[in-house]
């Protein structure tokens, strides 16, 4: 859920937050909706209008309430918008393979760079 859209300059900055629904525990896949803590999540996202688009966004660590279940507590997915643990969006991840794909090395490092995307560090940092 959108909260706010914040106008950062070069960034557009996206609030947002998961739904309030029960969610199920990886392991045993019983529904929880007690919540343990939040934890903000930093994403870069496809750029818009030329300027960078980062979304903060709030998720929920939620307790598993089956007592024989290894787990405790779990964070929940975002599924449709990022993988577990990853810093870019789907949609952008989705660009950098596939420009990975079309233009390797120096050429897909500059295609990137105009998307607001550094990429991973394949120029070398001396220009050789």
């Amino acid at each position: 859920m959108i909260e706010q859209v914040l106008d950062q300059g070069a960034i557009v900055g996206v609030v947002a937050r998961t739904a309030v629904t029960a969610v199920a525990c990886p392991d045993c896949r019983q529904l929880s909706e007690r919540v343990h803590a939040y934890r903000q999540r930093h994403l870069a996202d496809l750029p818009v209008g030329g300027r960078a688009v980062v979304v903060q966004l709030r998720v929920r660590r939620l307790v598993c309430l089956v007592s024989s279940c290894p787990r405790r507590t779990f964070r929940e997915q975002v599924p449709m918008l990022t993988r577990r643990r990853a810093w870019r969006t789907r949609q952008l991840t989705a660009l950098v393979a596939d420009l990975a794909v079309v233009a390797a090395g120096r050429a897909g490092a500059a295609v990137l760079s105009r998307v607001e995307e550094p990429g991973s560090p394949a120029v070398p940092c001396c220009g050789c």
